[in-house]
Order: structure tokens, then sequence, then C-alpha cells
């Protein structure tokens, strides 16, 4: 199935969108250089304004190098490890990145980027049997909407994708807890691609044991080159011997998604029956994957207009009316509300 989103558009400066995009990696390291005050601790004049419900407990899986700093947001690197477990305490002001002000104060987002008024405040590592028992003590008793986790994409440090996990989260106002699974993203754009490659058995892994020890659906949301990794780990769930008590995977979203087409087409072929529905966000203005195209030289999933991939087993939406950022590559929180 195909639907196209009915979401106004937005024009940008062609010529800049094109600069731009030829160095989609470097604003996404400034914007994490630059923002120590937003992962700084509390002063005491910010917690006297502070709620309860500006807080957002977010659980993280990592395989990134732990850098052993204090600061929150550099608690982990972007070197290869085993895997770590873990939660961070997230302070996301009442609808952060939502408002039309805020949105004119800064136009040319990067893809992935969350609001400046995020702030992660704490990072917490934990064993990873108290994990679990932690990921479960955060269910609301008869909440039946399960988990969800969150892949980020390319070139997105810890601290930032934790604060946008939280944002994101909070947002679609998903109840169940929320988990990061944070690969080791890097700014170069080939490490990542091998970082991908890295990070699949540690994915599967994770995913294996929280199918079988939550209490609910493990729904999955994988953006740009996040779903390289996602869409092979699928794949070789789909084809492990299963436990007649496994239930499936929830939702399974890929918005954006930086993947060869005909590749992500046969991954998802032989992961027919793993999770209950699987829906691809494309767009035919996303310039990052564009560029992409170019230096692959071949289509990526996440494009739309001729390349837009519908298959059987997927609900393809068309989203290419949103063009939120300088790039058209980060329109995650415009789709909240879908």
């Amino acid at each position: 199935m195909v639907v196209a989103a009915p979401i106004p558009q937005r024009r940008w400066t062609p010529l800049v969108a094109l600069l731009l995009a030829a160095i989609e990696g470097s604003p996404c390291r400034a914007a994490e250089a630059g923002s120590s005050a937003a992962l700084a601790p509390r002063s005491a004049t910010a917690g006297a304004t502070e709620t309860p419900d500006t807080h957002f407990r977010l659980f993280f899986v990592t395989d990134r190098s732990p850098t052993g700093r204090a600061e929150a947001g550099r608690a982990f690197g972007d070197g290869w490890s085993g895997l770590s477990f873990g939660s961070c305490d997230v302070l996301v002001p009442p609808r952060a990145g939502q408002s039309r002000g805020e949105r004119r104060e800064r136009p040319f987002r990067t893809p992935g980027r969350p609001s400046k008024r995020v702030r992660l405040l704490t990072t917490t590592p934990m064993p990873r049997d108290s994990f679990f028992v932690a990921l479960e003590a955060e269910r609301a008793p008869g909440d039946s909407n399960g988990a969800l986790v969150f892949l980020h994409g390319y070139n997105a440090p810890f601290g930032t994708s934790a604060r946008f996990a939280a944002q994101l989260a909070r947002a679609i106002r998903f109840s169940g807890p929320v988990i990061l699974y944070s690969w080791p993203a890097t700014p170069t754009y080939p490490a990542d691609e091998e970082a991908t490659e890295w990070t699949r058995p540690h994915l599967v892994e994770v995913l294996t044991d929280l199918r079988r020890s939550s209490a609910g659906p493990v729904h999955l949301l994988a953006y740009s080159m996040g779903a390289n990794a996602l869409v092979v780990a699928l794949e070789v769930m789909a084809a492990e011997p299963a436990d007649a008590q496994d239930p499936p995977l929830g939702e399974v979203v890929f918005a954006a998604p930086d993947v060869e087409s005909r590749l992500f087409s046969r991954h998802l072929e032989r992961s027919v029956g793993v999770a209950r529905r699987v829906t691809l966000y494309a767009s035919s203005r996303d310039r990052a994957l564009r560029l992409s195209r170019r230096l692959h030289r071949h289509p990526r999933a996440g494009e739309a207009g001729r390349s837009l991939l519908l298959l059987p087993s997927l609900d393809t939406i068309d989203v290419s009316r949103i063009n939120a950022d300088i790039l058209g590559h980060g329109y995650l929180d415009e789709l909240t509300g879908d």
C-alpha cells in the first residue's frame, strides 16, 4: 500500500541546499560540540522551574566504546565495543521543538538534531540483567503498548541521539519504555557503513532478548543509515529457529532509509513474519539520499518518485510534500502525528 502524506511544503534556496547537502556530516558534529550548555548539569535556578513531567527516562543500549568521561553526553564515543546498557535522565520541556516560533529561530536544522532546550542530565550505566528488570518495571500496570527501540542515523553522537530520541518519544506520546540503540556513528560516511555491519549481530542479540523478556510488543523505528543495521537484523532473526513462545516484533518503521533499494527489498522479502507490520517513509525531496545515490550509483530505499519502493509486505508512505529541513532528510519530527 502506498499513501501520499498531505503535508504542506517548505521552500529553501536551491543553491544553499546543494551546498549543505555536500557537507551533510559537518553541521551535526558542530551542533554536538557546541551544545555543552545543553549537556551540563542543571543549575539551581533551572531546577526551580522544572516539574517531574519534564523529565524523561530513556533507556539505552550501545556498542560504542565508553570514554570514561563524566559528562553525560560524552560517556560513549565513536569507537567499536561490546554492548553496554543503562538509562538517561533527559529534560524535555513541553512541546520542545514543536512550536512555530522555535522553528523560525532554527530554519536550517540538521537531520536528527534535537531542540536546544532538550538537555541530557545524566547517563547511568547498569548491568545487563538489571537493565531488563528496570525496563519491565517502567511499564505502567495494564499498559499493552510494549517498548519502542529507536536507531539513529549517520554522524550522530551519543548525547545528540539521546536527546533526540527522548524528544521524539515525548512528541509521539509513547506510553511504554523507550530504548535508544546507539551504534558507533562517526563523522565519516564510509566508516559508518562499516559500523552498521559491526552492530548487526549485537542488534539481533538485543532484539531477541527484548522480544522474549517483554510483556508487550517490541516496536522499532530506524532512521537513515540506522536502517542498514536493522533490515539485515530482521532477516537474520527470521532465518533463526524460532521458539514457539517468541512473539513477533510489533510495528517496524523505516524513515528515510539510506540502504540500496534492491538490497532493502531482498532483506524484507526474507523477513516476512518477523514483525506484525513494516512501514517505509520515502521522499523525492531528500537531498541527502540523492547525494548517497550519486556516491553509490544506486537508488536508496528512502527515495520516492520513480524510485518509490512498493512491496506486498510493506506499507509505503510518500512524504515528498514534507521539506522540513535544508536537506529534506530530517523530517522525523514532522511524522509524529502520523
